[in-house]
């Protein structure tokens, strides 16, 4: 799905030059959020964003080409949530390999690559928490020369003037010897994805998001950075039922038939038959209202109904036959109305001082699906 929303611009001839002129390098720019279905201000999104910036230097042996900074505008309704990270400080960063306490400070990932020293080169790149919370670190990882090179380059997050946040990147350079840098000319990363939380989010969505920003190089040159992707507007989830909108707790009144000598001696288990369910007073019109065995009994669907405006609230739900019951039956009665939270009864049935009776086993509250769900509070 990422794929199918990514847009990607190649700027060849269109490189701005910073000073005088030069030559006009290739590059490129890609980004997505994970998922094209944006949260609300209500209830924002966890997502991930991924980020490409590739520049083709021409030549392409050509040094002191490589990336200096880049200025990154995300869409309205995007973004780059910063926590503290206090263990993970730039020079635990610098340390190979990096500190276990740095791990759930990682909010993204990607990879690095490049052109120094005569060779093309690359490595991992990984985006980190900052230990005061205010942005984010950016650590790269080059082997070259039989030693590894690690960097790391603060990344500033505020709030932008297109209502997502703006990034900004300071690439540090790796010097490898005396005047020979390596230069930055590809780089990926996806962030969103952190044990310490979200690091991205969310919240609306016009019909499509706008990325923009530029892309200066080491060299004085620079290209605009420019991308959209198609969205959607995500809706916030349907109100938690109120106390008002809860129907009463069911108390089913059990029209019962012990069974007589003659029949307990065909059938030793049973205890009786079920002749009808009621206790439907309470219940208000437009309520359904049916029994089901749950088990121990037989057909599982007993009866149902639906209380209709001047219909006597004596009603009673009634099988189409009466139902053999056991000490092992259990019936469930439910009660639903569209847009309220329904309510459950189930009962038993045993003897007591000669007598079959019901008695209540568990009761409750039901979803929109007819699921038993936990009952509102009171406010």
């Amino acid at each position: 799905m990422i794929g199918a929303n990514l847009i990607r611009l190649v700027l060849v001839a269109a490189a701005v030059l910073a000073t005088g002129a030069g030559p006009a390098h290739a590059a490129s720019f890609t980004a997505s959020v994970g998922d094209a279905v944006s949260g609300t201000s209500v209830t924002p999104k966890a997502t991930t964003l991924s980020l490409a910036f590739d520049v083709t230097p021409v030549p392409n042996t050509a040094l002191n080409v490589g990336l200096a900074s880049i200025t990154l505008q995300l869409p309205r309704g995007v973004s780059v949530v910063t926590a503290p990270a206090s263990a993970c400080t730039p020079a635990a960063l610098r340390a190979e390999p990096v500190p276990p306490s740095c791990a759930a400070a990682q909010v993204g990932s990607g990879t690095a690559s490049g052109y120094g020293i005569g060779a093309a080169w690359s490595g991992p790149a990984t985006l980190y928490r900052t230990p005061d919370g205010s942005g984010l670190n950016l650590r790269t990882a080059v082997s070259a020369l039989g030693a590894t090179y690690n960097s790391v380059s603060p990344v500033t997050v505020a709030p932008g003037s297109s209502g997502g946040s703006s990034l900004g990147i300071t690439l540090s350079p790796v010097q490898v010897a005396d005047n020979e840098f390596l230069d930055l000319r590809t780089l990926s990363l996806t962030l969103g994805a952190a044990s310490a939380g979200s690091a991205v989010t969310s919240t609306s969505c016009d019909g499509s998001w706008a990325f923009g920003g530029t892309a200066p190089l080491r060299d004085g040159t620079s290209f605009t950075l420019a991308a959209t992707q198609a969205c959607t507007q995500g809706a916030d989830p349907p109100p938690a039922p109120t106390v008002a909108q809860v129907l009463p707790a069911l108390a089913p009144a059990v029209v019962l038939r012990r069974a007589n000598a003659r029949a307990r001696h065909r059938a030793p288990r049973v205890l009786g038959t079920l002749q009808a369910i009621g206790g439907l007073r309470t219940l208000a019109d437009g309520v359904a209202v049916s029994a089901r065995c749950v088990s121990g009994c037989a057909p599982r669907r007993l009866a149902a109904t639906t209380l209709q405006p001047g219909t006597p609230k004596a009603v009673q739900l009634r099988p189409g036959k009466p139902v053999a019951v056991t000490s092992a039956t259990r019936i469930e009665v439910d009660a639903t109305r569209t847009g309220w939270t329904g309510r459950f009864a189930v009962v038993r049935f045993a003897l007591r001082a000669g007598r079959l009776v019901a008695r209540p086993v568990t009761s409750g509250c039901l979803d929109a699906a007819g699921a038993h769900t936990a009952c509102p509070r009171p406010a």
